[in-house]
């Protein structure tokens, strides 16, 4: 019985020295993506978006002045609670064969999001003068990225650190509940045991205290590479939109289909001033169920895209500029770009504001211009100490 009674205590101590002090940091710090869904109608703010980190779920209006549509967007990942997720989890680093640490490159591809999207817009109905409205789903997730190997070297270094400190720390603990589970093992006043108690799990409060302290520098610095951007990304999406006439539902088609890639590339960077230089590469499929011409013409086409984008990042505001040639697989003489200017500014630390100036795909000219707001609503935490 004896014995049982030690066991019970140790199991508690030890859970009480590792829950009571969990160091995480938020992810959801980290600005939100925009949804594939705005993107495959030509509808987004930008349509060549630089790397950002799934969240739980983001909410998106754009053209605030014309309420032009909304999108929600989730992470099923991030749905469930993550108690396991620690900062090796995060980025992905793994141990091989011979014991030494690694980084996999493709660890964030988990991180798949879908989104749903409705929107008022005329696409491909535009020439015969009907107003079209679009329900459309999507899905984005990063397939390849590349952290700083100098920033993987110190999570690794650091980890060791802080891991070794918590078993020393466990067996400090562990030491406390024995010494204290034999100064209360003859002993039948109850104040006295209460007064043991108190005493015992005071010393595993300092005992915690020391340890944060002695590991804080190298929690601060995970923390920071935790947040810290990628040096190279490649990001995956793909679409596709459910288009029908406003006056009749029964008219509904699937009407666009499109899968892209965004590759980025952070030639200058400032992470302590939180500065960066993002260098952005764009190549899209899309193909569209049919373009009325008139009442009597009908034709299909299909496109591809291919463009790029600079954009400086100032902390809370960043300023780019896009372009991207699109190429009419189905007659050339239809093939058009898109060149624009592009505003971000958090807002609060979930709420941003975008805009767009310029002039958008198509033959007339037309001028681009788009606001939006974007909501972020999670809590994504990685545990810095295991």
């Amino acid at each position: 019985m004896k014995k049982l009674i030690l066991i019970m205590v140790l199991v508690y101590c030890k859970a009480f020295g590792q829950s009571q002090f969990a160091d995480t940091v938020k992810i959801s710090d980290l600005a939100p993506p925009s949804s594939p869904a705005f993107v495959l109608l030509d509808a987004a703010p930008s349509s060549i978006e630089k790397p950002a980190t799934a969240k739980a779920f983001t909410a998106s209006v754009i053209n605030l002045i014309n309420n032009n549509g909304g999108a929600a967007e989730f992470t099923p990942y991030w749905l469930v609670r993550r108690s396991n997720m620690t900062s090796f989890r995060y980025l992905g680093i793994k141990e091989d064969k011979q014991g030494e640490l690694y980084q996999r490159s493709i660890a964030s591809a988990k991180l798949i999001s879908i989104s749903l999207a409705v929107l008022n817009k005329n696409n491909t109905d535009e020439k015969a003068g009907k107003s079209v409205s679009n329900i459309v789903l999507g899905a984005r997730t990063r397939l390849f990225q590349i952290n700083k190997k100098s920033a993987i070297d110190t999570v690794i270094k650091y980890h060791r650190i802080i891991v070794d400190s918590l078993a020393r720390l466990n067996s400090s603990i562990a030491d406390v509940a024995i010494e204290y589970q034999l100064k209360m093992r003859d002993i039948n006043d109850k104040n006295e045991i209460v007064k043991l108690t108190k005493e015992r799990n005071n010393k595993i409060k300092a005992l915690q205290a020391g340890h944060l302290k002695n590991t804080k520098s190298q929690s601060d610095t995970i923390r920071k590479f935790l947040t810290e951007k990628p040096a190279f990304t490649v990001d995956i999406a793909g679409a596709v939109n459910y288009a029908f006439d406003t006056t009749r539902l029964s008219s509904g088609r699937f009407d666009r289909v499109g899968a892209w890639a965004n590759i980025n590339w952070i030639p200058i960077r400032n992470d302590k001033e939180q500065r960066f230089l993002h260098t952005i590469g764009v190549l899209r499929y899309l193909t569209n169920d049919k373009l009325v011409i008139d009442k009597e013409h009908t034709e299909y086409h299909s496109y591809f895209d291919f463009g790029g984008k600079v954009e400086g990042e100032f902390k809370r505001f960043s300023i780019g500029f896009e372009y991207v040639r699109r190429l009419d697989i189905t007659n050339k003489d239809l093939n058009s770009d898109r060149a624009a200017g592009v505003l971000n500014y958090r807002i609060a630390d979930n709420v941003f504001l975008t805009g767009t100036f310029g002039k958008n795909f198509g033959l007339d000219n037309s001028l681009l211009t788009l606001f939006g707001l974007q909501f972020n609503f999670s809590n994504e935490k990685v545990v810095i100490k295991q």
